[in-house]
């Protein structure tokens, strides 16, 4: 008991600290875009969102493996491939909600696995992150991948290991099998686990945006006492 509320105390510290709202209105700026444009029809769109969503987060498209030709005229190439990719099923099956579930979680890490292919058909680099991301702002149900989140969810879960058990541990073995790639599918199990603890706390602060902004403070703690 100890344990779960010393992780339920520090994380609801952080959300109700002004620490939690650092980016919030830039990343509404990106929700908002995808709302309006959320089908991949238009070029420019495609560009726009693309562009803001991978430059925003780290995580460009036009880092790729060879340069053959200028960034803008990459982009519109780039947006020709994505339009023709189908990504509007893929989304549109994401389920528009904010609770993960076992059904969700296959849906999810399926779409993820044909946007990660697609961008790497575009690039020849793996682009895991630059799809989670890309996701989420269409459908914020999809946790966001990058190595500061995927450090932080794995030592949450080594140093609070009731997440492993009961009744968090069905997480871990779902038994129906998820088609996905194998890292995000590690790492979105490890996310729903930490959401349902939420939950069951009855915790206000449980979306997957939530659990994104205490993993990366998280990582900023470490960084503001090196």
């Amino acid at each position: 008991m100890e344990k779960r509320n010393q992780l339920l105390d520090d994380y609801i510290s952080f959300h109700r600290s002004p620490r939690s709202k650092i980016g919030d209105k830039g990343n509404e700026v990106l929700y908002d875009m995808c709302k309006k444009y959320p089908s991949h029809e238009n070029i420019d769109e495609i560009i726009a969102k693309i562009w803001l969503i991978g430059r925003s987060y780290a995580a460009a498209i036009e880092r790729r493996k060879n340069k053959k030709e200028s960034n803008d005229n990459f982009y519109v190439w780039a947006a020709n491939k994505i339009k023709k990719f189908g990504f509007d099923e893929k989304i549109n099956n994401i389920p528009n909600k904010d609770k993960l579930d076992t059904k969700s979680v296959g849906v999810i890490c399926e779409a993820h696995s044909y946007v990660t292919k697609r961008f790497y058909e575009i690039t020849k680099l793996s682009k895991r992150s630059l799809a989670s991301k890309y996701l989420h702002f269409h459908r914020p149900i999809v946790p966001i991948y990058d190595s500061r989140a995927r450090l932080s969810i794995s030592e949450l879960i080594n140093i609070y290991k009731f997440l492993k058990e009961l009744p968090y541990k069905i997480v871990f073995n779902i038994k129906t099998p998820i088609n996905g790639d194998s890292e995000y599918v590690k790492f979105i199990k490890k996310i729903f686990s930490l959401q349902k603890f939420l939950l069951e706390s009855n915790c206000q602060y449980y979306t997957v945006r939530d659990i994104d902004k205490y993993l990366i403070e998280l990582q900023e703690r470490k960084s503001r006492h090196e």
